[in-house]
């Protein structure tokens, strides 16, 4: 028997002291039935982040943008002029989005062991 099992972690406010919710469905396949240790498995990591709202992230991710400059941090060619309304959304945004990139990161990194 293959056995899917389908992970779907999410950031928490940084309110808590857990950096994500990791479910426990870790423990259960898609079809509802106890992983078995011995037997192969396919794991889906359903990632929700980065979306705009940009605000869901333990906020020691921000840490490693925040000294940098808004220029610094917006070299992509793809990100829109600043004097456009996109470019000042984008540079409003663009160090909660890395930090949101960081953590998702680091989900994949603490799957990976």
């Amino acid at each position: 028997m293959f056995q899917i099992v389908v992970i779907s972690p999410n950031f928490t406010s940084g309110a808590c002291s857990n950096d994500f919710l990791l479910p426990e469905l870790v423990s259960i396949n898609l079809c509802g039935d106890e992983v078995m240790a011995d037997k192969p498995f396919a794991l889906v990591v359903s990632m929700n982040p980065p979306h705009t709202g940009y605000s869901m992230f333990p906020k020691r991710y921000l840490e490693h943008y925040e000294h940098l400059t808004t220029d610094e941090l917006c070299i992509r060619p793809n990100i829109p002029a600043a004097d456009t309304n996109m470019g000042r959304s984008y540079r409003r945004d663009i160090r909660n989005y890395f930090a949101m990139i960081t953590g998702a990161g680091a989900v994949y990194n603490s799957l990976a062991g």
